[in-house]
């Protein structure tokens, strides 16, 4: 492998690219990143993540003009374009003048917006996050009275007065944005990617422990996911061919201690530990 795929992670990049991008989160690129070089017997390349810092994502705010759009466009990767400080680095940019890592990008959010950024998704994710803090939320407007007042990032949209109006306010904001993104997200989605994918398998196996929802996450395709007690007896089986992500329901599952099984289209198999509370 030569260019620049020797020496970095490209699928980190390429999901950094696409989680930065729905969320139009405008410190991305501009101060709050993370980069992390593997040692040398993993591969030794750089990954970019984690991610953080998103207070002045996900909402229209005061800020450069692609944040001030109120019809879900703007690249948050083009904020080098405004008199910003820090001055942020423009290799997402370089990157993005490469098609092969646009097509993986444009593959890769297709891939997601089937699973877990599909609009139906998020929306059960948001609402079961709404149902848990439906006393705590309370609680909290009443120790700060700050409910129809903007005291964060400087937004342009009118700040609503009640929680759920809130939690409308930020649905309608997500589905404006994938909406622009389905459109416009650069690359071909059957177009060549130009290299292999990594060599080294990264899967991420999230929340763990888990209450309800578990999500998986590989560099390589999957093909089928099983989840076994420690007995080794199966008490789920998932078939997601040639997906990069995917869910798994355990609510009804007893608390304990789990093995995923994961097999990947080219017929490996990894395990992972999964706790479910």
């Amino acid at each position: 492998m030569t260019g620049y795929a020797a020496y970095m992670d490209v699928n980190s990049f390429r999901d950094y690219f696409i989680l930065s991008e729905v969320s139009r989160n405008v410190d991305a690129y501009k101060k709050s990143r993370y980069l992390f070089k593997d040692k040398k017997s993993k591969g030794g390349k750089m990954h970019s993540g984690p991610p953080w810092d998103y207070d002045w994502a996900w909402k229209n705010i005061w800020d450069c003009q692609m944040f001030t759009n109120t019809d879900g466009s703007g690249w948050a990767y083009q904020v080098y374009d405004c008199d910003v400080w820090p001055p942020p680095p423009v290799y997402m940019t370089r990157l993005l003048q490469d098609e092969h890592f646009a097509n993986n990008i444009k593959q890769r959010y297709e891939s997601l917006r089937e699973s877990v950024l599909s609009t139906a998704s998020l929306f059960s994710y948001i609402d079961s996050v709404t149902s848990y803090l439906s006393v705590a939320q309370s609680r909290h407007y009443t120790r700060w009275d700050i409910l129809g007042e903007n005291v964060g990032a400087p937004e342009v949209d009118y700040i609503p007065t009640t929680f759920n109006s809130e939690i409308g306010k930020f649905k309608n904001w997500i589905e404006t944005r994938l909406n622009w993104l389905d459109v416009n997200m650069p690359g071909d989605a059957n177009g060549p990617l130009g290299f292999t994918s990594q060599s080294n398998i990264h899967l991420m196996l999230f929340p763990n422990p888990a209450i309800d929802l578990v999500y998986i996450e590989s560099n390589q395709a999957m093909s089928k996911i099983e989840l076994l007690r420690v007995s080794g007896v199966r008490v789920l089986e998932k078939q997601d061919q040639g997906v990069f992500s995917t869910g798994l329901n355990v609510s009804n599952l007893s608390p304990g201690f789990y093995l995923v099984m994961i097999t990947l289209e080219n017929g490996e198999r990894i395990s992972q530990r999964l706790i479910i509370h």
